[in-house]
């Protein structure tokens, strides 16, 4: 075919030529994207690829490729099409849309009459990774093929979907680790979900899921659901809602129980709710799982302290401390925590030098951890030694103006309370000095 615009022809080779040029198109290969826009520029913009050009010209990563494909739909988009796209994307990068308003502008779309609606959302998806909940919603391929487009390495997001229903094509993807369902208007979830054995992580914010389904999910996927209820429990602790937070974390201890973290936190949360005995537990099972889990003797000590058993809350720190000795690999990161709770237990158990020991070598680790400062100052005080006590206290206010007000209330100091200097030094902040 020697003639310029050969691809405007209406005849059965052509037709062939095109269904050639659409699969390069498809490919989203950007050494098949050249080829294909080099067809068409020699061969002519027959009105079934305007919708190809358009989405390779807001969607392709390929600058270059973007531009030539803008510049052939600009040169022979018919003027209808080209008033209503010239402005559209003036002010929103198209990428950054929501679901929702992408949906609105397919919609849109279907009174253009050189713009095939159905096409454009799954070049969009393909391209742009955008325009998922439209696809669904309107068939505009199978839901296999739609979902394998919207699938990304383990990752599975409907998020902001909209819709009614879930697919249960989503049962399909069973490599997937992260399934992504809120901001969707669906009560159930289908059987064939439990075919993600895989799965590690659920999310369903703001999507009205009935119990009947939160059940089912339980049952599909145990350890995601798990993650779940801690995330909700550790959330609930970070607000104080410590009734709340072991309840949700008993949910995921009754889904999981082969995870320390999850014993540490309702742990740590028992012990605020003042159920020490069992706070204790707690840490024992996060021992067992994990011989080596520095955290949970610094939370043993810490609940030991609170319950007046210096002894035990010793024995604690110190074989959280052997561990880090015999197994110079593991993370440090409570080595400081752990000397804090040894120095602490000798403090009450009133050997003060060891105590001192303790607490420098925690801040040898830690030379911010105000309450190590003021600790060695309790320490001093109980020992009678003025100066190193107004020395250790000025440097845990330097480190934190809380014990400015600690100290007139802490009965350690009581014998400086009426003590000028002392005085000076927290600022008259109490109405017993």
């Amino acid at each position: 075919m020697e003639n310029e615009q050969y691809l405007k022809h209406k005849n059965e080779e052509t037709s062939q030529y095109i269904e050639k040029i659409k699969r390069l198109l498809d490919s989203k290969l950007y050494e098949n994207l050249r080829l294909a826009l080099q067809l068409i520029t020699s061969g002519g913009v027959p009105s079934e690829l305007l919708t190809y050009l358009y989405v390779i010209s807001l969607c392709c990563d390929d600058l270059d490729i973007a531009k030539q494909a803008h510049e052939l739909f600009r040169a022979n988009a018919p003027q209808v099409l080209l008033d209503y796209t010239q402005n559209l994307w003036d002010y929103d990068d198209p990428l950054s849309l929501s679901e929702h308003e992408v949906s609105e502008f397919l919609e849109e779309t279907k009174e253009i009459e050189d713009l095939d609606t159905a096409l454009l959302a799954n070049l969009m998806l393909k391209y742009g990774n955008i325009g998922g909940a439209y696809c669904l919603k309107n068939n505009t391929a199978s839901p296999q093929h739609i979902l394998q487009e919207v699938y990304n390495t383990e990752w599975l997001s409907l998020s902001a979907f909209e819709l009614d229903k879930l697919p249960p094509e989503v049962g399909l993807f069973t490599e997937t680790k992260h399934l992504v369902l809120s901001n969707n208007n669906f009560t159930d979830i289908p059987d064939e979900l439990q075919k993600l054995v895989n799965l590690e992580r659920v999310y369903f914010n703001d999507t009205p899921l009935s119990n009947e389904a939160i059940l089912k999910m339980e049952c599909f996927f145990p350890k995601a659901m798990a993650y779940h209820y801690s995330v909700m429990g550790r959330s609930a602790f970070q607000e104080e809602n410590y009734d709340s937070a072991s309840h949700y974390m008993k949910k995921a201890l009754a889904l999981d129980t082969s995870k320390p973290d999850y014993w540490n936190v309702q742990g740590v949360t028992l012990g605020r709710l003042q159920n020490r005995e069992e706070a204790i537990r707690c840490f024992d099972k996060a021992i067992a799982l994990n011989p080596q889990d520095t955290l949970a003797f610094s939370n043993k000590a810490h609940v030991f302290h609170l319950m007046g058993k210096e002894t035990e809350s010793l024995a604690a720190a110190n074989a959280g401390l052997v561990i880090y000795k015999q197994n110079p690999q593991v993370a440090r990161n409570w080595e400081g925590s752990l000397y804090f709770r040894k120095g602490q237990a000798l403090f009450y158990l009133k050997r003060y030098e060891e105590s001192h020991q303790a607490y420098d070598q925690a801040l040898s680790i830690e030379p911010s951890m105000g309450g190590a400062w003021f600790n060695k100052a309790c320490t001093y005080a109980q020992q009678q030694n003025k100066t190193e006590m107004l020395k250790h206290l000025g440097q845990a206010i330097r480190c934190d103006t809380k014990f400015k007000w600690d100290a007139p209330e802490d009965t350690d100091f009581k014998v400086y309370w009426q003590d000028p200097d002392f005085r000076a030094l927290v600022g008259h902040n109490s109405e017993k000095i």
